[in-house]
């Protein structure tokens, strides 16, 4: 049997039990009604001929009175009234009679009552031992089911283990053999290596060994030659014969292998490399290479440099890449991000060799520079003068490289970047100078000259809004004009910049101040409310009391709000703020730079 069928048997069972206890218990409340109503309506009767028989004494009591008092004897009274004792033995007796009877009645419906509670019980224990009986055969059956479902159980996870053990025995030859074909073609690839390494030895000895013999060719044929040319010179003078041009020959050309360099910048193609100056004028600021150490009879030259600028404005920091090589890829300028003035720089390369450790100068203007991380050297071999570009240069590290041409070992080394400010291009006194030297910032500077009275043009008066109270076609809810700082003109919005005649609309220059739509007044760019006027120059848009349009008083804020004492002491006065991100992190280390360039600006 299933054991869903078994617990619905179970089920029905205790239902037919409590169904048949409720009808004997309703059996048992019916009869002991019965014998209760039947005792009762006895009891009734009893009393009814009790009380009869009480008024019938009564009544005879009374006449016996009367006659008593007439005077007459008592052996005249009439023979049918009886004594008083008589008639109470009689009442007693009575009165007995159905008490007994009534009791003898309800002691046995007691008896029958207990006989059939007695023989229900019996039968009732007969039906649960029946019923136990069953449920001891359905429990025997249902063990041996699980029993059975146990052992099915039992034998699938045992061929369930066989096959895991088994796949896994596979899949172990298997990784086992890709190891070992792993390891093979590690050794074949070290073999391979080896024999690689082996001939590029035997043919670096090789063309080593050509080299030499060449040399000594060369030598030997600078030896006969001028031995000849001895010879030759004394028979002409003894033959005293007219005077001969003698053309000195050459003992060989020189074996010199040149490695092309090509600059990603160009494409590829061979560009006009940018010379180098003899005596370069000190001046900007000097890149210096501290502890420089360079091959034997070796030169080198930047060949990239990456400049951190500082802008003198903000002190924004940028990076330039600056090209040793080429004169179009060494002058970089770009737009400050914060403030937006033009940084320029200009790099003007050095021959690095022993004895001079200078990289090159760097003429900034509206910058200067802090730092350089990374610079990229191309050398020059000191034996076949062939070029090599070396790996990237850091400070405390050694780079080596053999040549391409002879197979010479060459290094460089260099400890530290050493930053000095020699001339005054890159500070503030000669910018204005530096500038008008630029078409653009020439241009830039005119126009700012000539929106200088903008206010008047346009008819504008501080303490009144602004047209349209600021707002454009392409932003509605704007309500503030921007200045920009590369025209110093104020337009509605950045598209409206975008569409005017500035040249430097298209390199996206942020603006830094701005004018209340509400009354006109300029201010430093923010998204605060006017400080004059209290006007909001967008929509808030925060959930919390300062972006809704709620109470922002906190004298008459509501003492439940969390921001009722927010950022004040018990004594009301503002509590301090912490000012770490100011001295470390990036922020930190921008401020510290921006001060040392400061200092050292003269």
């Amino acid at each position: 049997m299933a054991p869903k069928e078994a617990r619905e048997e179970k089920a029905k069972d205790k239902t037919k039990e409590k169904a048949k206890e409720k009808g004997r218990e309703a059996k048992s409340r019916r009869s002991a009604s019965a014998a209760d109503r039947f005792l009762h309506v006895l009891l009734g009767a009893a009393v009814a001929v009790a009380a009869l028989l009480i008024a019938l004494v009564h009544t005879v009591k009374l006449v016996r009175r009367r006659a008593r008092a007439r005077g007459v004897a008592e052996e005249e009274a009439p023979s049918w009234v009886v004594s008083e004792r008589a008639i109470l033995l009689t009442l007693c007796a009575a009165v007995g009679l159905v008490l007994g009877a009534s009791a003898l009645l309800s002691i046995g419906k007691r008896l029958a009552a207990q006989w059939s509670a007695r023989r229900e019980a019996a039968a009732a224990r007969a039906a649960a031992a029946e019923r136990e009986r069953e449920r001891a055969a359905q429990r025997d059956t249902e063990k041996v089911v699980r029993s059975g479902r146990r052992e099915d159980f039992l034998e699938r996870d045992a061929a369930s283990r066989r096959r895991q053990a088994e796949f896994e025995a596979v899949l172990r030859r298997e990784v086992e053999e890709a190891r070992r074909k792993e390891w093979e073609a590690a050794e074949a690839a070290a073999r391979e290596r080896a024999e690689e390494l082996a001939r590029a030895q035997r043919e670096a000895a090789r063309i080593d060994e050509e080299v030499r013999r060449a040399e000594r060719a060369r030598c030997e044929a600078e030896e006969s030659d001028e031995w000849q040319m001895g010879a030759y010179e004394e028979e002409e003078g003894e033959e005293g014969g007219g005077e001969g041009e003698v053309e000195e020959e050459g003992g060989g050309e020189w074996d010199a292998r040149v490695y092309e360099v090509g600059d990603d910048e160009q494409g590829g193609e061979r560009a006009e490399r940018m010379p180098l100056e003899v005596k370069p004028s000190a001046s900007g600021t000097r890149v210096r290479l501290e502890s420089l150490a360079v091959a034997p009879a070796a030169m080198a030259r930047a060949e990239a440099l990456w400049a951190a600028l500082a802008c003198s404005r903000c002190s924004e920091q940028t990076e330039l890449v600056l090209s040793g090589l080429f004169a179009d890829a060494a002058q970089k300028k770009s737009w400050c991000a914060k403030c937006g003035a033009l940084l320029s720089a200009a790099l003007r390369p050095c021959t690095l060799c022993d004895g001079f450790d200078v990289a090159g100068y760097i003429d900034t203007i509206n910058c200067v520079v802090v730092d350089v991380p990374r610079l990229s050297v191309l050398m020059q071999c000191g034996r076949c003068d062939a070029e090599l570009r070396l790996p990237e240069l850091l400070r405390g590290r050694t780079v080596q490289a053999g040549c391409r041409g002879c197979h010479a070992p060459l290094s460089l080394h260099m400890s530290n970047v050493q930053l000095s400010v020699l001339g005054v291009l890159g500070s503030k006194a000669a910018r204005g100078g530096a500038d008008d030297d630029d078409e653009m910032e020439q241009l830039l500077k005119k126009l700012r000259k000539k929106n200088l009275d903008q206010f008047k043009t346009l008819g504008l008066v501080i303490g009144k809004p602004l047209p349209n109270k600021g707002t454009c076609r392409h932003y509605s809810h704007s309500y503030r004009w921007l200045r920009f700082p590369c025209c110093g003109r104020a337009h509605p919005c950045a598209v409206c910049h975008a569409a005017s005649d500035c040249p430097a609309a298209d390199q996206g220059v942020w603006a830094n101040r701005m004018l209340c739509g509400k009354c006109s007044r300029e201010l430093p760019y923010s998204d605060t409310p006017c400080p004059h006027c209290g006007n909001t120059f967008a929509k808030p848009g925060g959930a919390h009391w300062q972006g809704g349009a709620g109470c922002r008083d906190q004298q008459t804020l509501s003492c439940k709000d969390s921001r009722k004492h927010k950022g004040t002491s018990a004594s009301g006065a503002k509590k301090t703020s912490s000012a770490k991100a100011l001295r470390v992190g990036v922020q930190g280390k921008r401020l510290t730079a921006a001060k040392a360039a400061a200092k050292a600006a003269p």
